[in-house]
Parts: structure tokens; C-alpha cells; sequence
């Protein structure tokens, strides 16, 4: 049923993308059956939907973080390791996540590549040691606005005391939120309808 419902959530919000999102769907939910098609609710009112993002969007993140050549990557909010997985198998860079769901977390674990390192914490008490990444993936994760200033503002002070480079992927994330990111270099926005995209900032 959730898988269903999935799909139907494809077909219209994706409608700018469908047929390539619908053929990657299809696709790599046969050789990932068990890690991801499926999709938990959330009771609070601080996180959003364990909802997956779609392989075509994790395609086109792994051909950034290839082209980059990024070497390590953190899912901030990983829900049950679709995107953790697929970079693992699709890409050279040291492939880590963060779920604070515990349910969601022990599918996450039990699904996960070997090298692939998932840990149960609050990304929102991330400090300036837990931040030692190239690259940041954000799904959407948090639905207060205030929260995500938070977050984002954690990960700019811990990197900014590296003086390094550093890229933030956001996917779905509602454009009334998009202020959060300004002062960040967008390098590429792919949409795929009404806050249905992925887009790459930089430092």
C-alpha cells in the first residue's frame, strides 16, 4: 500500500520529470527492493516524513559528487538509507548518515553497505567535530524553519574554522525555506515540479 501510495505521490508532484523519474524509479526499486520504497509518518511536529527520494534525483547526486570528486558525504536525516546505499555503490566518497528515528534507524543499519557508517543521533546537536564533511545532503528533514536555520548555521561555523570547501545538496526543500540558504553559490537546480528538486550550493 505504501509503495503504491508512493508512486502516486511520483505521478503528481513529478509530472516536470515523470518519465525519467518513473524509469529510474522502477528500476533500481528492483535492485533495492528492500532499502527504502516505503515510508514511515512521523508523531512530532519537528521532523517531517520518512518519505524517499527519488533514484532519478540520487543519480544525478552521484554524478555530481563523481564530477566534484567529493570524498566524503553525510545524509543528515538518512531515513532508511536509499540515498546512503545507492552512493556507496555509485561513487568513491566516504558515505556516512544521521537518523534520529529509531525504527527507521535499525532498517537503516540492517540494510546498509558495510562500509556505509549510520548513526543514531539528533542532527540538530551536531557540533563543530560532527561536521567534518565535503558534503551535506538534507532531504527536507526538519519542518520548522527555525530549525533549519539552526542546522545550517552549525554546519557554516564548523566549516568555516576549516577554511575548506564544502557543498550543501538540498532535495524537496519548500521554497519558502529557500532564504535559509542564501550567501551559498547555487551551481544547479534539477526540478522536477512545486518544490520537487534537488539543488547544489557551495560555499
Amino acid at each position: 500500500m505504501k509503495k503504491i501510495k508512493f508512486l502516486y505521490s511520483i505521478l503528481s508532484h513529478y509530472r516536470k520529470k515523470l518519465f525519467k523519474i518513473f524509469i529510474f524509479e522502477i528500476y533500481y526499486s528492483v535492485i533495492y527492493w528492500q532499502s527504502g520504497n516505503f515510508f514511515k509518518n512521523q508523531n512530532d511536529d519537528v521532523r517531517t516524513d520518512t518519505v524517499p527520494c527519488p533514484y532519478y534525483f540520487i543519480h544525478k547526486i552521484a554524478k555530481f559528487i563523481k564530477k566534484e570528486k567529493i570524498g566524503s558525504v553525510v545524509d543528515l536525516g538518512c531515513g532508511f538509507g536509499r540515498i546512503t546505499n545507492f552512493l556507496h555503490d555509485k561513487t568513491e566518497a566516504e558515505i556516512h548518515g544521521y537518523e534520529i528515528d529509531k525504527e527507521v534507524f535499525d532498517v537503516a543499519q540492517k540494510n546498509s553497505r558495510k562500509k556505509v557508517i549510520i548513526k543514531f543521533d539528533d542532527i540538530l546537536k551536531l557540533n563543530s567535530e560532527s561536521v567534518d564533511f565535503e558534503c551535506f545532503i538534507l532531504n527536507d528533514p526538519l519542518k520548522k524553519k527555525a530549525d533549519l536555520e539552526l542546522l545550517i548555521k552549525k554546519i557554516q561555523l564548523g566549516k568555516d574554522s576549516f577554511n575548506k570547501i564544502y557543498y550543501l545538496i538540498t532535495i524537496n526543500v519548500d521554497k519558502d525555506k529557500n532564504y535559509i540558504f542564501e550567501g551559498k553559490k547555487i551551481l544547479k537546480t534539477v526540478s522536477a515540479g512545486d518544490n520537487k528538486n534537488v539543488t547544489f550550493y557551495r560555499n
